[in-house]
């Protein structure tokens, strides 16, 4: 990440500061293309506090939907400033657009080089969020997908129409963690669940990913620490039981424990939603009739 980061950020705008910084080694054309995408984060920070939106504490998706249109938005002025005429012509859809971009990143060494998921979630908020981006501008003309109207999931981003449809995801709270010691709490999303997918099953992912994560509803994980080691306890909500089973069926043949652990995936009602859990623990480990449980947060 480290490593990453300075290949990729050739400048950046600050809320705090309400600056703008250009690194000093940038070539000259490309000074164009970065002030005017920055310049899009300045004027956003002017209708919301950006910090605000981005230093949402877990809740990932909700976040990562943010970002999307943040970055979106920066994506499609920087191309109107540098290509006018590109005003009228339909952007190709993101999963299309995406290959074009990695194969162009592949030629910058740290990038490259880099975790699969690391590179993806890199594209992801400047592709997807420029596609729902210029959907949005078809539908709400002169309006801004700001406030009541950002999108609250990856899903949304990458289904405009269940957006359109108020497809809101379902928000899942695990119990009070008595007796037990929580490390990390977060959710995925549909994005981050295709990312998984992708990562699991390897070449053959690219296809198969879209199908496995499609119909999600709502996820929430916990790391929990024992004294043996780390557990893993996730939950996903999915539209209908087809989704679910799909998935379910998925991620049993993607998911492999290591060495001196076991797992269990396995179908269930969450609240009367179709829904699945993962429990991915060491194998001495003795929490498999108390797993910890969730339920619906609205």
């Amino acid at each position: 990440m480290v490593d990453l980061l300075p290949e990729q950020v050739a400048g950046y705008y600050d809320p705090d500061s309400n600056a703008l910084y250009v690194a000093a080694d940038v070539d000259s054309p490309l000074v164009r293309t970065t002030v005017s995408h920055e310049l899009v984060h300045a004027l956003q920070d002017q209708y919301m506090n950006l910090d605000s939106v981005m230093q949402q504490r877990r809740q990932n998706d909700r976040r990562s939907a943010a970002q999307a249109i943040l970055e979106g938005q920066a994506t499609l002025g920087q191309i109107l400033v540098l290509m006018p005429e590109q005003s009228g012509i339909p952007l190709p859809s993101f999963w299309e657009t995406r290959r074009v971009f990695r194969a162009q990143m592949a030629s910058m060494k740290e990038f490259a080089h880099a975790p699969l998921w690391l590179r993806e979630s890199v594209i992801f908020p400047y592709l997807a969020g420029a596609d729902f981006v210029r959907w949005y501008d078809t539908r709400h003309p002169g309006h801004q997908p700001f406030g009541a109207a950002m999108p609250l999931s990856t899903e949304q981003i990458l289904h405009p129409d269940r957006y359109a449809a108020g497809d809101a995801p379902v928000d899942l709270a695990f119990a009070p963690a008595a007796g037990r010691t929580v490390r990390y709490e977060d959710d995925l999303g549909e994005f981050e669940t295709r990312l998984l997918f992708e990562q699991l099953l390897g070449d053959t992912a690219e296809a198969q990913a879209p199908a496995l994560a499609s119909g999600w509803g709502g996820d929430r994980y916990q790391v929990i620490t024992t004294g043996g080691g780390e557990v893993l306890v996730w939950y996903s909500v999915w539209d209908d039981a087809a989704a679910r089973d799909r998935f379910v069926a998925g991620l049993r043949r993607a998911w492999r424990p290591k060495p001196g652990r076991s797992s269990l995936v396995e179908p269930l009602l969450v609240a009367g939603h179709p829904g699945a859990r993962l429990v991915d623990a060491p194998a001495a480990w003795t929490g498999w009739r108390a797993i910890p449980a969730v339920t619906v947060a609205r």
